[in-house]
């Protein structure tokens, strides 16, 4: 044991600049002579709005400095003072996070006391990093239309589509990691986003999409990093009221194919007041900022009110409710010139009705099937930065995650009495609501991490290790409808027909189950003349216990080994730039929930054919009609587990070249590579009730029915090519983030875009088809935000997109589940694009500034469709639209800063 802690000590001292999410950037530079020579000896005065108080540090024989951590800001100057040489400053040095911002110094001998001012001001171009990443500032994303979210952000860089999880370079909802100033956020259940936040408090966005270092870890997809605002030597505040109405929107217009009204989502009637407060308690020590917002949002969904609704195609608008608020706090303490601590607290309690239509199942289940929604929880952390030498940076960080998610009925009126039904013909569902739903999403965890600095004669090194743990601890079950879940499948004259019934009695509700997480990296950045390469590795180790203590699945270390292999090449400012790497996913917590110890039984029935089909209330047919097809406890022999089961991982390389066109503008070229061999999946091909946990795909299956299925495909495989132009503000008020995406190749198996280890892909016999691997995604997509501020200072921004459009498949129902027609993704929805617009134009009263602005979504109102049925069935949905772009919508804002 003294062993094991002597080895975890030292890996932690080893080094490393950041931990396993960092939240600051830093500057590093050389000063030189006006001969070119390298100064030692120099002083370099470092100060900004952003950082509490100055830093200070010297050059070395090689003229070099560095500073770390540095808060993510611009205006930052930079004072060098030498005797004998004029004192030099440079001004309005940005640094963005998890960058490095380089400096070049050149000072000129004197005999008088001269101080010469420069201005240093340009975008970014981190020559040494490997890291494929888009930064979005404040100063843009404020000049944008926007439903302030910060998925918004996360769908402006190259290869990411727009969902409510977006899917980054081929992955799925569930393949991203969240972090609000380096606290992971995400969902410890699902593994999708887990946390809302008022959008006055960031300050700044990191979207990383490939390429990440061996300190992150938990993410097949992208990572989001948001850093919050932290006050400042001044007071400041921001009060801010929106506003939405549905009587300001365009309507839905006519569907020219099928001469319907359309239904598309409209957001409306929503007044949402926020506002911040920031500022000092003490200057240059303590800091606080607060922020609130409230939200009590309607928005209109399309809902076929019928079964002969759903058959005719003909939907109605109705209203889901979204209402809560969003609350968050944060400190800032620099105890002393080398030590800060750092506290933050958010909130974001909301209840949604009509979850089901606005969420799940669209405009296919009837109102009195609906659940009402209750989502979120609570994020606090504590963070320490100790800078304990020149050349050695430690930090810490605990965390304290909360949240719920539960889905109750919105109504109990038949609860009990009617059954859930869908009719699998149409694909509608109706009856009373399926199940009630509680869950709680708890986590604990800290993350420690060191970081030494290494500068020789031939070269520099930024040794980087740290430690993180996690303890996660969900509790979660329904209790499902006591009248079942009944299925018709076909028609006897016009009576539906009975197909199958499902029964879960005895249940509990929720079940806890436990995780442990740890994770142990380091990573060496080794410069040598102009080349950089990033070596690094990453181990994960995962530990899954049921409700009842007993350990059901882990991987070691050794299970979960992740290389990370990293070169740039700097061109003169200008970066070559490639990448090779392992990333593990986290086990999904769905397993250990089914594997869990429970009273609770499941059943299911198939109609016997020897009764009657006359028209009567399905659930009415007595026992007699149905046959029993298996009855067993859930936790205990309802699902398997597959002793051979491995850790799910996807592979990556990339490679790409990045140049500076001007000061304030740089445009890049990237190849990203990617594949996900297998995934981890509740498999059931013989479709008894027994599921068995397992890598899927599986290479060869012999379903029930004698139909034998092989594959050697991969889960998942992408490759694009992504062209992307950034420029910053600058004098000219431009600024933008402008790019393409291509991708040459796009496949996956049906429904892995959703939670890639529990997608629903082996619930069915016919999930097997080989004919289910196919494209998720078309290949191009063109995407543009951006904005002006005229001479006048009116602002002008626009958020635009062009795709391909989106892809579909054509089906028809099957003895056991859905039947693919063609290859998944072979039919296509159509061509799709959007612009959306924001004018904005600040008064200045005093020492106020304020703001009246108006957004307008899909400003040129395209209602292009963005789905089409794809069930075969002969119903008038067929290949028709079933989804649209919603109609241009208004929104009014006005704002008071100060």
């Amino acid at each position: 044991m003294r062993r094991i802690a002597y080895f975890l000590l030292a890996f932690v001292l080893l080094a490393a600049p950041v931990l396993a999410q960092q939240q600051y950037g830093s500057i590093a530079g050389t000063v030189v002579d006006n001969q070119k020579q390298p100064l030692p000896g120099v002083t370099v005065t470092l100060s900004g709005p952003a950082m509490q108080g100055t830093r200070v540090a010297v050059t070395d024989a090689q003229g070099r400095f560095r500073f770390v951590p540095v808060p993510p800001g611009k205006d930052y100057t930079l004072k060098f003072e030498l005797s004998g040489f004029n004192t030099l400053e440079q001004t309005g040095i940005i640094v963005n996070l998890g960058k490095e911002t380089p400096i070049l110094a050149e000072m000129s001998l004197s005999q008088f006391a001269e101080a010469i001012t420069v201005t240093a001001e340009k975008i970014v171009v981190d020559t040494t990093k490997s890291t494929v990443d888009t930064t979005v500032d404040w100063t843009l994303a404020d000049t944008l239309a926007t439903n302030r979210t910060f998925q918004t952000l996360m769908q402006l860089a190259p290869g990411v589509k727009a969902a409510n999880n977006p899917n980054v370079h081929g992955g799925s909802g569930d393949d991203n990691a969240y972090l609000i100033d380096g606290v992971d956020t995400t969902d410890p259940r699902t593994n999708t986003w887990g946390t809302a936040i008022n959008w006055d408090t960031i300050q700044e966005a990191q979207v990383q999409t490939a390429g990440f270092a061996a300190e992150y870890g938990r993410a097949t997809g992208g990572i989001v990093n948001l850093v919050t605002k932290s006050g400042g030597n001044n007071f400041s505040f921001t009060a801010r009221v929106v506003k939405q109405d549905s009587d300001w929107n365009a309507r839905p217009g006519i569907e020219k194919e099928t001469g319907r009204k359309k239904a598309s989502q409209v957001a409306t009637d929503e007044l949402r007041p926020s506002a911040t407060f920031g500022g000092p308690f003490v200057k240059d020590r303590l800091w606080f900022y607060l922020a609130y917002e409230r939200r009590d949002r309607d928005q209109t969904f399309g809902r076929y009110q019928t079964l002969a609704d759903a058959v005719a195609g003909n939907s109605v608008q109705e209203i889901s409710n979204y209402k809560g608020h969003y609350f968050s706090g944060k400190l800032t303490w620099q105890v002393n010139p080398s030590h800060s601590l750092v506290g933050f607290y958010n909130e974001d309690p909301i209840d949604i009705s009509n979850a089901n239509g606005r969420y799940y199942y669209g405009p296919i289940i009837a109102k009195s099937a609906e659940n009402t929604q209750f989502q979120g929880g609570n994020n606090s952390s504590l963070q320490w930065y100790g800078v304990l030498a020149a050349n050695f940076f430690m930090e810490a960080k605990f965390q304290r995650h909360r949240q719920e998610l539960n889905y109750s009925p919105q109504s109990t009126a038949q609860w009990g009495q009617v059954p859930f039904i869908l009719d699998r013909t149409y694909g509608y569902y109706y009856g009373a609501p399926w199940e009630d739903y509680r869950s709680k999403r708890d986590r604990d965890g800290f993350q420690v991490a060191g970081s030494y600095y290494l500068d020789t004669a031939t070269g520099s090194h930024q040794f980087k290790a740290g430690v993180e743990y996690l303890d996660i601890k969900p509790a979660a079950g329904s209790v499902h409808n006591p009248a079942g879940y009944y299925q018709t499948s076909g028609y006897v004259g016009s009576n539906p027909k009975p197909f199958r019934r499902y029964f879960y009695t005895q249940e509990p509700g929720p079940i806890t189950n436990k995780d442990r997480y740890w994770a142990l990296f380091v990573q060496d950045a080794w410069k040598v003349g102009k080349a950089t390469f990033n070596i690094g590795v990453r181990a994960e180790s995962w530990k899954g216990e049921n409700n009842v203590g007993q350990e059901f699945l882990s991987f070691s270390f050794t299970d979960q080994l992740a290389p990370r292999l990293g070169f740039a090449y700097d061109l003169n400012g200008d970066v070559i730039r490639a990448s090779l790497g392992r990333f593990y996913d986290l086990a999904n917590n769905y397993i250990g929930n089914t594997l869990s110890s429970t009273p609770a039984l499941y059943e299911r029935w198939s109609w016997n054919n020897t009764c009657t089909v006359d028209g009567r209330n399905i659930w009415t047919y007595p026992d007699s009609c149905w046959r029993l097809d298996f009855r067993f406890n859930i936790g205990e022999s309802g699902y398997l587990l597959d002793p051979g089961l491995d850790p799910v991982y996807t592979d990556e390389f990339t490679l790409g070249f990045e140049k500076l066109l001007s000061p304030q503008m740089a445009a890049s070229v990237t190849y990203v590579w990617r594949e996900q061999p297998k995934g981890i999946e509740d498999v059931d091909p013989e479709y008894d009730g027994v599921y068995l946990w397992t890598n899927a795909p599986l290479k060869r299956v012999e379903v029930a029915d004698g139909r034998v299925f092989t594959t050697n495909a991969k889960w998942k495989e992408y490759q694009a090519l992504e062209f992307m132009v950034r420029k910053r503000f600058g004098p000219d008020g431009f600024q933008f983030i402008a790019n393409y995406t291509y991708v040459l190749r796009s496949r996956s198996w049906s429904q892995t875009r959703g939670f890639s280890q529990f997608s629903g892909y082996g619930d069915q016999p016919d999930a097997f088809d080989p004919l289910w691997y196919g494209k998720p995604e078309s290949p191009h997509e063109v995407k543009f935000a951006g904005s002006w501020t005229a001479p006048w200072k009116t602002i002008f921004g626009i958020t635009a997109f062009w795709s391909s459009g989106n892809v579909y498949t054509a089906t028809a129902p099957g003895d056991f589940g859905t039947v693919p027609l063609e290859r998944y993704g072979s039919s296509r929805v159509g061509n799709n694009w959007e612009a959306d617009l924001h004018v904005e134009h600040p008064v200045t009263v005093g020492p106020l500034r304020l703001a009246l602005y108006f957004d307008l979504f899909n400003a040129f109102n395209n209602q292009q469709p963005t789905a089409r049925g794809g069930n075969s069935v002969s119903t008038a949905t067929f290949r028709k639209p079933t989804g649209w772009q919603a109609p241009r919508q208004v929104q009014l804002g006005f704002k008071i800063e100060y």
